[in-house]
């Protein structure tokens, strides 16, 4: 039973295009058949989407000429891309600042009439309508990369599992903000997990929150994926209400400030 219908407007730089979410929920006794058989809907120039749950299925009608399969950016971890039917012959999808793209192996190209399943975590969720974290049941705040909103020309989500992080960080006036509410006051301790390659170390970062900065020099860990935790500093939030938490470059000092994969808010009492 489809229970919502969403149009969502997506701007580029390259094209002005309605992407179609069906929302799709199924009753106890709805068969699982029935919901992947979900009618698709016309909405970008290669085909169409359907969602179903966490499950996106692109059903390829026409083949682009460049052979690019996009659909717009989602602020969800990616967990598999594969041709319906072929789940153990993984694709390759590529984070750009707007959209994803689906890369296929050398010598394998989609054709009209195949569909490309896209497993998510969580329903899809469009990035320009920031989610608002909660506490979780022992107070802290965990600032996921994909609850991110990025600004900028470069830095952007990257949903890969090898990655789930933030990365591209190569503009340093690209920034990125969150966005916290809380029903107390309280102090908290800052705990950033981050990645930074060999030899690119050394640029300055600002973590921005109720008036207060916490700024530090980024350390080499090895790589962008090799994660390691930092203890800036501590805020205070004086007051219950919601909170905007921003992370900036004051420098960058080689050619990447750092891949962020999470900021943890730990509240002191």
């Amino acid at each position: 039973m489809l229970t919502q219908l969403t149009y969502v407007v997506y701007l580029s730089s390259h094209c002005f295009t309605v992407l179609a979410i069906i929302v799709a929920s199924a009753t106890a006794d709805e068969p699982d058949a029935s919901r992947q058989s979900q009618l698709f809907l016309d909405s970008l120039a290669w085909g169409r989407v359907c969602s179903v749950k966490s499950t996106l299925i692109l059903q390829i009608d026409r083949v682009p000429s460049d052979g690019r399969i996009t659909i717009p950016r989602l602020n969800n971890p990616v967990k598999a891309v594969y041709f319906r039917g072929m789940p153990d012959q993984q694709l390759e999808l590529k984070a750009l600042v707007h959209e994803w793209e689906i890369h296929f192996p050398s010598g394998r190209q989609a054709d009209s009439g195949q569909a490309i399943v896209v497993q998510l975590e969580g329903r899809p969720y469009l990035p320009k309508e920031p989610r608002v974290v909660q506490p979780s049941t022992d107070g802290r705040f965990r600032l996921a990369a994909h609850d991110a909103v990025t600004h900028g020309e470069c830095l952007r989500y990257e949903p890969q599992p090898k990655k789930n992080t933030l990365g591209y960080w190569i503009n340093p006036k690209d920034w990125a903000e969150w966005h916290i509410t809380t029903d107390r006051t309280d102090t908290y301790t800052v705990e950033v997990r981050y990645g930074c390659g060999t030899g690119q170390g050394g640029s300055i970062v600002r973590l921005e929150c109720a008036q207060q900065n916490l700024q530090w020099k980024v350390a080499a860990t090895g790589g962008f994926q090799e994660w390691r935790e930092i203890r800036p500093g501590k805020l205070r939030l004086e007051m219950p209400g919601n909170y905007t938490v921003a992370l900036r470059a004051v420098d960058l000092h080689h050619d990447a400030v750092m891949d962020v994969q999470q900021i943890v808010l730990t509240p002191e009492k």
